[in-house]
């Protein structure tokens, strides 16, 4: 597949995900190698470009530069970040009571701890990134 049919595929394949705002995600392609560009409001729309840039046939890597921007009304505080993100995996029923912990700095969250399973890291950061108003997420959960 050429590069200019994989650009098209992403694409396409972007603006069919209701969470992203297609327009405003760049697209660039070399050797397979997918680049995306941009801006998004939320953090979720962020991930689910990446996922969508994914899932193309040819796409043999992703490098994301795409920015969450929010207004500045529109930023929590840390503090809410944190604690949003503590209630969000204590609610999550498959993870281990605190067996996760949370750190919110400059609206970015990170995660740390361990679990038993891969499936739970990737749990963990899934029910995190829906959280309004995070920038980023840094997922260094270990996995037991």
């Amino acid at each position: 597949m050429t590069d200019r049919a994989v650009r098209q595929a992403v694409i396409d394949a972007l603006a069919s995900d209701p969470r992203i705002d297609a327009p405003q995600v760049g697209v660039a392609v070399d050797d397979g190698i997918v680049t995306l560009t941009g801006h998004v409001a939320r953090y979720a729309a962020r991930e689910a470009a990446e996922a969508a840039a994914r899932g193309v046939c040819g796409v043999r890597g992703v490098v994301v530069q795409v920015a969450v921007r929010l207004p500045a009304a529109q930023r929590p505080r840390d503090e809410d970040l944190a604690r949003r993100a503590d209630l969000v995996l204590r609610w999550t029923m498959t993870l281990p009571p605190d067996a996760i912990r949370v750190k919110a700095r400059e609206g970015w969250i990170t995660l740390t701890g361990t679990v038993a399973g891969p499936s739970q890291k990737s749990e963990a950061q899934a029910a995190v990134a829906t959280i309004p108003g995070l920038l980023g997420l840094i997922n260094l959960i270990d996995v037991a």
